[in-house]
């Protein structure tokens, strides 16, 4: 039976959500060094990590998904867009996730980033089961950290992607 991969990393966002663009870019920057990695030393590839962007469910079931690989960390960018556009199978399919890392113990992690509260309620009132699951709200990472998502800088994108990493419980992937 072979092994299976150490990291893989799960990016849901909408297509037509433009306003998490800059958080998607910084997440990428901080495992892969941005969308282009032809002039970054080690590949996601390099390091074991996969990298996967959702705008919808994936085909298979959550616990396949989180279970092919070592560890899997969920990130949901939520704003209004992903609320109102996201579809039944989205929700359901993320409810799986969540209660299957949740029983994980700590094999798996998943962060919501609502861009402001009233995002992060509507989230949470999408299925009971989020009830439990504790949001990061973009404002609470302070404004060293939003300040270059907000003015579309690349610059000290670290900040916003060292900050969930740490809020994940995730200190060792620090980059």
């Amino acid at each position: 039976m072979p092994t299976p991969a150490p990291l893989q990393l799960l990016i849901f966002r909408h297509a037509d959500d433009l306003d998490v663009d800059r958080y998607q870019e910084s997440i990428l920057h901080a495992f892969q060094g941005g969308k282009d990695v032809r002039n970054y030393l080690a590949t996601g590839e390099d390091l074991g990590i996969q990298i996967e962007i959702f705008g919808g469910p994936p085909a298979r079931r959550a616990t396949e998904v989180l279970d092919g690989f070592c560890h899997t960390v969920t990130v949901v960018l939520a704003d209004r867009v992903l609320l109102e556009k996201g579809d039944e199978p989205l929700w359901d399919w993320l409810a799986d996730c969540w209660n299957h890392t949740h029983t994980s113990n700590g094999r798996h992690a998943m962060l919501v980033v609502a861009l402001d509260e009233r995002v992060g309620k509507a989230f949470s009132a999408k299925r009971a089961t989020f009830a439990n699951l504790q949001l990061l709200q973009v404002h609470s990472l302070g404004e060293q950290a939003i300040r270059p998502a907000i003015s579309g800088s690349t610059r000290g994108t670290s900040s916003f992607s060292s900050a969930m990493q740490r809020w994940m419980g995730f200190p060792w992937l620090a980059l």
